[in-house]
């Protein structure tokens, strides 16, 4: 039995014949177009469009003799006279793709290593969509050629309203290992406006794709393997058809409160029920999504004069040695406690508490409010 013929596509909207996300191309970071024409202190009101989020499309390996590989380039000379023209585009878990570096893997950032944001995907029917937007009809120029989102990988087949938190894919025909497992939305960042000249408002490209689902998803690698263009991954498994990336999106970002909305800020207008069943999902990514629901969680049962079932509390000693922070979770009417040894250099430190699965970031409750320069509260987000 192929992978295709054990396709669960219950959910499926679209009326075409294709069953899966099929590769069209996939990208590694490339350096920043002219760069030595940027000032030495640089800064992003000094770059242009191009410059943001550069991409180089990989050449792969064709799959087969007569795959069309017009539109790869030949120019990947190893360096010792060897032409070896193609790439190999290896993903891995927690880290992505392997020898090119992005968001995620910066130490310098919150989400160091998060391998819920290894792959970052797009789809051809978002950037379709986009085009028929009138304030966005010109954005895009040859985008398989140079992405406009940051992307890894372009796929075709499914849009967002498809795809849901928790969609298990794995390649057909066992042409390659790799399996992954998506696990949010996109949420875009105002790169995404200049990236593509679009103004930073309310009417910017980013605020349009995240509360439309628009801007991609991400991925975790479960199984290490290859892509090629034209490999297509199939789903295997959908654990959570309900909550599909477009449904996700909305609730979070384009509904509840408009202020927030329009922001790009994280609000819920519904039942709190239903947003303890989003934060129940064991496969949801815990950045920008279920932080943020948490957060909204946390305000409604403190509203409501009940503890909460997600909150952090700590004190922390900041100096560059061995720290114990002190974490308290109430849970019903039970509270627990937890102290937990940490090593830093100082800045923002990560926790993995027993209670809970999830990775919780520790982050100063108020700088202006230190006891004293050794030592301050922190709350997890």
């Amino acid at each position: 039995e192929s992978c295709s013929d054990r396709l669960n596509d219950t959910t499926a909207t679209s009326t075409s014949v294709q069953h899966g996300l099929t590769v069209i191309g996939l990208y590694g970071r490339a350096p920043i177009p002219r760069s030595e024409q940027l000032p030495e202190n640089y800064t992003v009101k000094d770059m242009a469009p191009d410059q943001f989020m550069p991409r180089r499309r990989l050449n792969t390996k064709p799959l087969y003799e007569d795959f069309d590989n017009s539109i790869m380039s030949d120019d990947n000379d190893d360096g010792d006279g060897n032409d070896n023209p193609f790439d190999e585009a290896m993903f891995v878990p927690v880290h992505g793709l392997v020898n090119h570096t992005f968001w995620h893997m910066n130490p310098n950032n919150i989400g160091y290593l998060y391998g819920e944001r290894a792959i970052l995907f797009q789809a051809m029917e978002h950037y379709d969509k986009l085009a028929q937007e009138p304030r966005f009809a010109s954005c895009f120029d040859d985008y398989l050629t140079s992405p406009y989102f940051g992307e890894q990988v372009i796929v075709k087949g499914y849009d967002s309203s498809q795809l849901a938190v928790g969609d298990v894919f794995e390649v057909e025909n066992d042409l390659s290992p790799l399996v992954v497992e998506i696990t949010s939305p996109r949420k875009p960042c105002y790169y995404v406006n200049k990236r593509n000249g679009t103004s930073m408002g309310p009417q910017g490209m980013t605020r349009h794709t995240l509360t439309e689902g628009l801007a991609g998803w991400f991925a975790r690698v479960v199984v290490a393997g290859e892509l090629r263009d034209g490999m297509k991954l199939v789903r295997t498994k959908q654990p959570n058809p309900k909550w599909t990336l477009t449904y996700l999106s909305t609730v979070l970002y384009g509904e509840g409160n408009k202020t927030a909305s329009l922001a790009c800020k994280a609000s819920w207008g519904r039942e709190k029920e239903e947003l303890v069943e989003l934060l129940n999902l064991p496969q949801l990514g815990e950045f920008e999504w279920k932080d943020e629901a948490a957060a909204i969680l946390r305000k409604m049962e403190v509203h409501e004069g009940k503890p909460s079932r997600f909150p952090f509390f700590g004190i922390m000693r900041r100096k560059p040695v061995e720290f114990k922070v002190k974490v308290r979770g109430i849970y019903g009417h039970k509270e627990e406690v937890e102290e937990i040894e940490v090593s830093v250099d100082g800045g923002v430190i990560e926790i993995f508490s027993k209670m809970q699965r999830d990775r919780y970031i520790m982050k100063p409750i108020d700088e202006k409010k230190e006891k004293d320069d050794d030592e301050a509260f922190f709350c997890a987000q």
